[in-house]
């Protein structure tokens, strides 16, 4: 059942794929992640797991790749030629690569840390903690605001398959 909040989500997101349908994305919202995580979000983690489904995606990531690249890289900020040039291409095309690169704000971090999600500058920007770093308390406006956007962040429940999948090791990053 989708509550009225994952409804309007739904139907911002349906907006914006029609209006702008950025290269990776199919009209229907799915991207190549979305194939290798199950109708209800598990994934098959075990060592006997295929490495990669059809699309070349480790099955272990895909759920955390979906919602940054469905929240971040399928916007006009982190996508392609749009993303600004403080920003990181988040694009389904570029999200692999750039998750492993050093924070242009902070950048004694990488993106993300595999194992560490507390030592990953991605997580202190989803969850807005970035006031935590040395870095970011000695110019705040070095830093930036909270991601995806400080009025609309994403749901615990995004967060949460974001840092278990950054805790288990990032797989497939």
């Amino acid at each position: 059942m989708i509550s009225v909040m994952n409804a309007r989500w739904l139907l911002l997101f349906a907006l914006t794929l029609v209006a702008c349908a950025p290269a990776g994305l199919a009209m229907d919202g799915s991207t190549a992640f979305d194939s290798a995580a199950s109708r209800d979000g598990a994934i098959d983690s075990s060592p006997d797991a295929a490495l990669f489904d059809a699309n070349g995606v480790d099955p272990r990531a895909a759920p955390a790749l979906a919602v940054i690249v469905e929240t971040c890289g399928a916007t006009y900020c982190h996508h392609g030629s749009g993303a600004t040039a403080a920003s990181r291409d988040l694009s389904e095309q570029h999200v692999r690569e750039t998750l492993a690169l050093r924070s242009l704000q902070v950048p004694r971090l990488r993106l993300v840390e595999p194992g560490r999600p507390d030592d990953s500058y991605l997580v202190h920007k989803l969850l807005g903690t970035m006031s935590t770093l040395a870095e970011c308390r000695a110019d705040a406006m070095a830093c930036g605001t909270r991601m995806p956007s400080p009025t609309q962040p994403l749901d615990a429940q995004q967060i949460a398959v974001v840092r278990q999948w950054i805790a288990d090791g990032a797989p497939g990053l």
